[in-house]
């Protein structure tokens, strides 16, 4: 019995120590940063930006009176949760959510094996997404699992947030605007069954949904914004389906002439040469003048 007790005590030990050895490990990436920031919002923000990584590209140092907690490979179930927490936990209330609009944006997504799951356990309302789980058994394990050991994944998310995001951009190769693949009419209704539901998920547009009516129930008005991209990234899309179609599609579905919602499209408006990947702006003075563009325009409309 005693060896037993020792055991035990032993494996809490070092199951203590990976945990912290990993959160420390993780505490330097933007994912954790993000926390930080939320926690020093101040209750009468005007703008709060939000989304995947292609978010990180506006400036709060241009942008007036404004926060950023977007993060790397945030799914749209992570952001309504997150916003969400801001309103409902903070107290904090922004006037307007700036929000990324790509075309990974309503797609479907594994929550059953989720990247850097120890992180969204705060956030999440495990039992409302259980009804997206494709299955549930091993959903609910997983989500036990992180919560026990934070570090189980630790291995590949610690090389994919620091290292294979900094490597694999480097590599990639830009592709020129004719080689995006042009889809004919019957092309487009036989992948639009395939392929704009993978784009357009059950998943993404429940949560979609929720944001939009988080919003309208604290009167925010949701900015979404489609950022610079290269044709490549385009290019890596369109073999499934229309990009300009996915467009179409969201807009007509989502954003009515009644709601607190507005699309500004930026998506096209820099060469090659000022990306750092596929998807994302080199930092610096591109960022800063994208910034000041989007400020500019958003200004415009009001």
């Amino acid at each position: 019995m005693r060896k037993t007790y020792v055991f035990v005590f032993g494996f809490l030990i070092v199951n203590l120590l990976l945990s912290q050895a990993y959160l420390h490990i993780m505490k330097s990436s933007q994912l954790l940063h993000s926390d930080e920031i939320m926690k020093s919002l101040s209750s009468d923000i005007d703008y709060l930006v939000m989304g995947t990584s292609h978010s990180l590209a506006v400036q709060t140092t241009i942008f007036p009176n404004s926060s950023n907690v977007a993060s790397y490979g945030e799914g749209i179930h992570n952001t309504y949760y997150k916003l969400n927490y801001i309103i409902n936990e903070l107290s904090v209330k922004p006037s307007k959510v700036i929000l990324s609009c790509d075309l990974g944006m309503l797609k479907h997504s594994d929550i059953d094996h989720q990247n850097y799951q120890f992180y969204w356990n705060r956030y999440e309302n495990h039992a409302e997404l259980l009804h997206f789980a494709e299955h549930p058994t091993e959903f609910i394990i997983n989500r036990i699992t992180d919560y026990l050991f934070p570090y189980k994944n630790g291995e590949i998310e610690v090389f994919d947030y620091f290292f294979a995001k900094k490597t694999t951009v480097k590599n990639a190769a830009l592709r020129n605007q004719n080689e995006i693949k042009k889809l004919s009419v019957e092309e487009k209704k036989v992948l639009d069954s395939a392929c704009q539901n993978q784009q357009i998920s059950e998943l993404g547009q429940y949560y979609f949904e929720q944001i939009i009516e988080l919003c309208r129930l604290h009167d925010i008005e949701l900015i979404l914004i489609r950022f610079p991209v290269t044709p490549h990234y385009y290019y890596q899309h369109s073999t499934c389906f229309d990009p300009e179609l996915y467009y179409d599609t969201l807009t007509k579905t989502f954003i009515r002439s009644d709601d607190q919602i507005k699309l500004y499209d930026f998506h096209n408006i820099y060469d090659e040469s000022a990306f750092a990947d596929p998807d994302h702006l080199k930092g610096g003075k591109i960022r800063d003048n994208l910034t000041r563009l989007i400020l500019d325009e958003l200004e415009k409309k009001n």
